[in-house]
């Protein structure tokens, strides 16, 4: 009789395959077009096993997302309490490396894009585990920056510009090869200066914020 502790490892084997491969088959045809056969069939497991392991197509599609959201890197508590400017650095570099990072598995940017142009039921989830908590701390550094409510529209507006600016390494890089070759292969020291760029760029925008929210307080009070 093989010892329960041996078939957990050897379930946990296949589970991990499973997703893997369903990464690798969801990056390939998007949620609609893959199928339970073809992601088994590339994990060398029974179809059966999705069922035990996930219940379905939809439940192996979410456990992808909750093990690549697993690798995120990026803050959620300050790091630099008291120094915003310090925090915003912060977040910008670990966001970057978060999206930029070789470490994660090679069919992780492909799948985000299917989800973004064709959104599925797990998007939800992806709001709620991931963007959501970062989006919210984002704010509260940028609220501190501009003195504006972290609700604020020019709060949100300056956190998505933030956001926009590091995904567009992401999201335009087969474009941004062609442009500028150089980026194709982005080292650490790279992403370290782009991330410098975004948030230089970012604060000189945001103190202009701040200096003009104060200009027409005066204005009101006068």
């Amino acid at each position: 009789m093989t010892p329960p502790a041996a078939d957990d490892s050897k379930s946990e084997l296949t589970r991990a395959r499973l997703i893997d491969a369903a990464g690798q088959v969801f990056a390939e045809n998007g949620f609609q077009a893959a199928t339970i056969r073809d992601i088994c069939d590339r994990a060398g497991a029974n179809v059966a096993a999705v069922n035990y392991h996930f219940r379905d197509k939809l439940g192996i599609y979410q456990e992808v997302f909750r093990f690549s959201l697993l690798a995120e890197k990026i803050p959620l508590q300050e790091k630099y309490p008291g120094d915003p400017e310090r925090e915003l650095e912060w977040f910008v570099q670990s966001h970057l490396k978060g999206v930029l990072e070789k470490e994660r598995p090679v069919w992780w940017r492909q799948l985000m894009a299917h989800e973004m142009s064709q959104p599925t039921p797990a998007l939800g989830l992806i709001v709620e585990q991931a963007i959501r908590p970062h989006e919210q701390h984002l704010r509260s550094v940028i609220a501190s920056l501009v003195e504006a409510p972290a609700e604020s529209k020019e709060v949100r507006l300056c956190a998505h510009s933030v956001i926009a600016q590091c995904l567009h390494y992401l999201h335009a890089r087969p474009v941004l090869a062609h442009l500028w070759p150089e980026t194709e292969n982005l080292t650490n020291s790279d992403i370290d200066e782009i991330a410098a760029h975004i948030s230089r760029f970012s604060l000189a925008a945001m103190r202009d914020l701040r200096v003009r929210r104060q200009q027409d307080l005066l204005v009101r009070k006068g």
